[in-house]
């Protein structure tokens, strides 16, 4: 569920349509926000003028059905000289009658797999502190994963109210994590069996009894979940426009855009981005991680489309079309070896992104070890009162602040829920 191109922008709000232009210059991260796109319910009425490359396709048009009487039906005059032997018969024509036309049904695809108005911030109940995990040989990186995600409020209320899951019972994967969750709210000691069991079919790499790379897991997890939830619905039920309309992609998803600028001709090439987390180099804080990422960079070998010159150079930036309900920050915290860039690296309890936008703290997963491939993960976690708790395994301790700075802190992946 990384960043990937798509055609279609599918938010939950509906704004004011991003592709005005001409786009705004380059400025700090307080002007990244950009407006979200409108819900492509209806074919636009207005005359403004929208490039190509950015507009849905057009909703097919149904005709009406006019009725034909078929050509074997239909008597010619005839210019043959009529026999005397047929003279004698009769005139009477002979009517062949004709089956009404059948009525095709076409399905008609609904505008969201699952209503945005449904994806809750903010605690709607009161839910006891989590019960630890029990570490099933190795498997600390599910362990600080799963009270990660158990502490996001948009995902425990969907996972806990979703009427569906209640009918499935013990059927799927979203059951076994709904099962989980429930089971941490009232047992002193949690055994994730359930999900452990099924770490195949979560993925074919992931394997039992080895240590596991608890971001790649979390997504992993969630992608199948949203492969299982979509399977609700019949293939003629989804479309380009609705795919991104998933509970998981309501809670996690937002969109980009990516600007692209050639420095001989000074023309842009824009293209939006949905993406689930945003990855980012390891800074001296997470904001500043954030901002980093949307500083522009300088990209070589680039054709322009419009002055047609080949290896152009050009600058590239990212900008924030709709921000997710619940951003999740990875990290860069390991080099491509694997090996550990052991950075400090500051985490806030707010961050700032600018233009308004705030979002607040809710977990954090951090990794103490050398490598990629060892070592041990555990998680920070705001409960339902606003304390914070450390979840190691089977232990589950309150903690200050202070654990969040470094040198204590060690964060790998972070969750930060977007203030109402």
């Amino acid at each position: 569920m990384r960043c990937r191109s798509t055609s279609i922008y599918n938010p939950t709000e509906s704004p004011s349509t991003i592709y005005a232009h001409p786009l705004p210059q380059p400025s700090p991260v307080s002007h990244l926000l950009r407006t979200p796109l409108h819900h492509h319910t209806a074919p636009s009425t207005s005359t403004e003028s929208t490039p190509q490359n950015l507009h849905p396709p057009s909703t097919p048009i149904s005709l009406p059905h006019i009725s034909r009487t078929p050509l074997h039906h239909r008597t010619a005059p005839s210019t043959s000289i009529p026999s005397p032997h047929t003279q004698a018969a009769s005139t009477t024509a002979v009517v062949i009658p004709m089956k009404s036309p059948q009525t095709v049904i076409h399905s008609v695809a609904p505008k969201y797999l699952f209503p945005p108005e449904l994806i809750h911030r903010g605690w709607r109940k009161k839910y006891p502190v989590g019960a630890g995990m029990k570490n099933q040989t190795n498997t600390c990186y599910l362990n600080a994963a799963l009270q990660a995600l158990f502490h996001v409020p948009a995902f425990v209320s969907w996972l806990l109210e979703d009427q569906e899951l209640e009918k499935k019972k013990n059927l799927c994967l979203a059951c076994s994590v709904a099962d989980t969750l429930q089971k941490s709210h009232s047992l002193p000691l949690v055994v994730p069996a359930r999900i452990y069991n099924q770490l195949p079919m979560i993925n074919k790499f992931l394997k039992r009894s080895r240590q596991e790379d608890s971001h790649e897991f979390m997504r992993k997890l969630l992608e199948k979940m949203e492969e299982e939830f979509c399977r609700r619905f019949k293939s003629a039920m989804r479309n380009s426009k609705n795919s991104n309309t998933t509970p998981m992609n309501l809670i996690f998803g937002g969109y980009l855009l990516q600007e692209v600028t050639c420095l001989n001709c000074k023309g842009k090439s824009t293209r939006p981005l949905y993406f689930s987390d945003l990855v980012v180099d390891l800074c001296a804080s997470v904001e500043e991680s954030v901002w980093s990422y949307f500083k522009p960079s300088k990209v070589s070998g680039y054709t322009c489309n419009h002055c047609k010159k080949p290896q152009a150079e050009a600058q590239m930036r990212q900008l924030l079309l709709k921000a997710p309900n619940v951003l999740c920050i990875q990290l860069k915290r390991f080099n491509p070896l694997g090996a550990k860039i052991d950075v400090s690296c500051k985490t806030s309890t707010t961050l700032n992104m600018g233009n308004g936008l705030t979002y607040n703290f809710l977990a954090m997963v951090q990794h103490h070890g050398p490598r990629s491939n060892c070592g041990h993960y555990s998680t920070i976690a705001v409960a339902v009162d606003g304390s914070l708790y450390h979840f190691d395994d089977e232990q589950v301790s309150a903690v200050t602040q202070s654990c969040l700075q470094p040198p204590t802190a060690q964060p790998y992946y972070l969750f930060y829920e977007k203030t109402k």
